[in-house]
């Protein structure tokens, strides 16, 4: 290389040098020039703790629940004034328009921070109202379905929980908390009417099948199963589930149920002819049952659906009810006959011979028609009511089973004061073993009192004579006093007439004067006393059994009295 050409490459690379140590000190001057617009970092210093602080008192007010909604303003303008900046003032040496943006972001940091320390006691009080409100509306809801028959008891223990919750709760996400039990429990009660109509639906399938005669013994086990899961259900999603189930065992049931109309349809209208060829067989008028039921034959040929079956069933069942209390009224003469049948073998079965007459009589007269017979044939013959026929059905087959066990307790040799089988069997029949109970056996011509099944007290007595029997039966006491004047209801003159006599103790068992009462005038009780006889006393009044009631001395019926009420039952037989 020449020396010329050297020295121009030297010259070019001072020029070089230069240009960029004049760049150098020109940006080094901008930079304390800039430095400069902000020349007291004193408001840079206190914008940024301002920022800090309120920052820290924000992301507070999220930790503690307060919710974004209340915030909403607040993050907002947050976010504008991060979106501002330091004027650059390159001209003005000594900062003044630098120091006032820091100072003013310093002061809208500071009412930021106060503005939402102000939000926090107004959210937490009107979320504390809010969970107020929606309890005291659950609580309603929790009524309202209940008295419904819905299953709430532990949507119920979920809301005495959150009740509890609401005492001890201090912060908006404690409120909040509460509001979302509260909104979750409602939407769930909400939902139960629901899922209670399928699974009340599934119910009326499965009990359409068991009236069909089929097995429904799996889906009764489903439907129990789902019971029990919709009483324990605490949110949308658990009824969500059991929704579903059912609707899955409700179409499995119709599936099944749906194939087997034919079947049940065809047993249905073989129950009815039956019942119907009944009363027909009974001298019952029928024609009007006759044309439904030719009706319900016709309809059981397009009878394939569910829906059909259940019009079908309903028609059925109508038919049923209607000929409810004409068959009632067969099977009651029925009974009735079979009592009188078995009355009057009674009564040459199980006889006594009375010594001071020289005659015979029957141990059952009681139950003969001048006694309980006639009662039996009025209560029949009275009764226009299913009820009433019904009442008269149970009166009847009591009958029977009360003179069965005066045909057991004949052969029975038992003392009278101790316990006796028949006794058992009639406190059995009613249900009274653990009761204080008086029983009156005709034939012993007894009484004995049960307590807890026990014979606690046991005494001879006089019942009512062939004429006047006392009524066999179960009986509550309808009157008790002392001190009474019973005053003859038959005409002077007539054989069963009696001047006023004085009673100490009376408890009236029967409607008509029937007590069980004291009888100072007789000295004789026990077995053929209510047949002729000479009482040891010598009174006339003696001479034969009672009008009707259970004589017993004095003494006897005091205890009697003392240590029973208006709640002991009274059983004859």
């Amino acid at each position: 290389m020449t020396s010329s050409a050297s020295h121009r490459n030297q010259s070019s690379l001072v020029r070089t040098t230069r240009s960029v140590l004049t760049l150098l000190l020109l940006i080094s001057a901008l930079s304390v020039l800039l430095t400069a617009c902000g020349s007291d970092s004193h408001y840079r210093a206190q914008a940024e703790q301002n920022k800090q602080a309120f920052e820290k008192e924000l992301q507070h007010a999220s930790d503690i629940g307060v919710p974004d909604t209340y915030l909403k303003s607040i993050q907002k303008q947050k976010d504008a004034l991060n979106n501002t900046f330091a004027p650059l003032t390159l001209f003005s040496l000594n900062g003044q328009a630098v120091d006032q943006y820091y100072n003013n972001l310093a002061t809208r940091y500071k009412q930021l921070t106060i503005q939402t320390q102000g939000v926090v006691p107004v959210a937490t009080q009107q979320l504390q109202n809010q969970a107020s409100k929606d309890l005291e509306n659950w609580q309603r809801l929790l009524g309202q379905q209940n008295s419904k028959g819905l299953p709430v008891d532990t949507l119920k223990a979920n809301y005495t929980a959150s009740q509890a919750k609401l005492k001890t709760a201090k912060l908006p996400k404690d409120y909040n908390a509460i509001i979302a039990e509260a909104n979750t429990g409602m939407k769930t009660l909400n939902m139960l009417g629901d899922t209670a109509e399928k699974l009340n639906s599934f119910k009326e399938t499965i009990d359409l099948m068991a009236d069909g005669k089929l097995d429904v013994t799996t889906y009764q086990q489903k439907y129990q199963t789902n019971k029990d899961a919709m009483g324990k259900a605490t949110s949308l999603q658990d009824l969500q589930k059991i929704n579903q189930q059912i609707d899955a065992d409700y179409q499995q049931a119709a599936t099944q149920f749906k194939s087997s109309i034919p079947i049940i349809t065809q047993a249905k209208i073989k129950d009815l002819e039956t019942r119907l060829d009944k009363l027909k067989q009974n001298k019952v008028e029928t024609s009007s049952y006759q044309s439904q039921f030719d009706a319900l034959k016709s309809m059981q040929q397009t009878t394939k659906t569910v829906d059909e079956y259940n019009a079908f069933a309903k028609k059925a069942s109508a038919l049923q009810d209607a000929m409810k209390f004409d068959l009632l009224k067969v099977d009651t003469k029925l009974l009735l006959d079979q009592y009188h049948r078995e009355v009057e073998e009674y009564s040459k079965k199980y006889t006594y011979f009375n010594a001071p007459d020289g005659q015979t009589y029957a141990l059952n007269f009681e139950y003969e028609q001048r006694g309980l017979g006639e009662d039996l044939d009025k209560a029949y013959n009275n009764a226009t009511t299913y009820e009433e026929m019904q009442q008269a059905y149970t009166d009847i087959s009591n009958g029977i089973f009360h003179q069965r066990m005066l045909g057991e307790d004949y052969s029975d040799k038992t003392p009278y004061d101790q316990p006796h089988e028949t006794d058992r069997k009639l406190l059995e029949r009613y249900k009274l073993q653990n009761d204080l109970v008086i029983v009156v056996s005709f034939v012993e011509q007894a009484l004995r009192i049960y307590q807890n099944g026990k014979v606690i007290y046991a005494i001879l007595i006089v019942s009512g004579r062939t004429e006047l029997p006392a009524v066999p039966g179960i009986w509550k006491p309808l009157l008790r006093d002392t001190n009474m004047v019973f005053k003859s209801p038959f005409p002077k003159g007539s054989p069963y007439w009696y001047e006023d006599t004085p009673i100490n103790y009376g408890i009236l068992y029967h409607d008509g004067g029937y007590f069980l009462h004291d009888s100072p005038w007789r000295l004789d009780y026990g077995p053929g006393k209510q047949f002729p006889h000479t009482d040891s006393g010598g009174a006339a009044s003696a001479s034969s059994g009672t009008h009707g009631c259970i004589n017993m001395p004095t003494e006897q019926m005091r205890w009697i009295y003392e240590h029973t009420d208006y709640n002991t039952p009274i059983i004859m037989y």
